[in-house]
């Protein structure tokens, strides 16, 4: 039938990530527990599908000295740059889909540039506040 053919993703809303739920669990912390809107499933038909408009997804985001990144692949390295363009900090040989470390920097806007094992790269906003 027609699920032969499609997928069902998990896209979250607050994090902006869609997620295979045939290909792995899906973890994810929740603050909030009255937040009824944050998911919702999605189906993608396989056949009509094209490959070369699959997105990597990966994502990132400081919070509580902490900065974290999440990916539906395995994350090779992260840089990490000021808004000024300057490299502040590399993460390297991190080989799985998620990472976290202390991140004691300066409060401001940076940019996590993203590298999954694929060559692949994703560049995200983060804010430390």
């Amino acid at each position: 039938g027609v699920f032969n053919t499609t997928s069902v993703l998990l896209h979250d809303k607050t994090l902006g990530i869609y997620h295979d739920l045939s290909a792995n669990d899906y973890a994810f912390t929740q603050t909030d527990a009255t937040d009824t809107l944050r998911f919702e499933v999605v189906y993608q038909n396989t056949v009509l599908d094209n490959g070369d408009f699959t997105a990597k997804n990966a994502f990132a985001f400081i919070t509580k000295n902490q900065f974290r990144a999440q990916s539906n692949s395995s994350i090779a390295e992260i840089a990490i740059y000021d808004i000024a363009g300057r490299l502040i900090i590399t993460y390297t040989g991190i080989n799985q889909q998620g990472f976290s470390s202390d991140f004691d920097k300066a409060q401001g806007v940076y940019i996590a540039k993203i590298k999954l094992v694929d060559g692949t790269i994703v560049n995200q906003k983060v804010i430390n506040q």
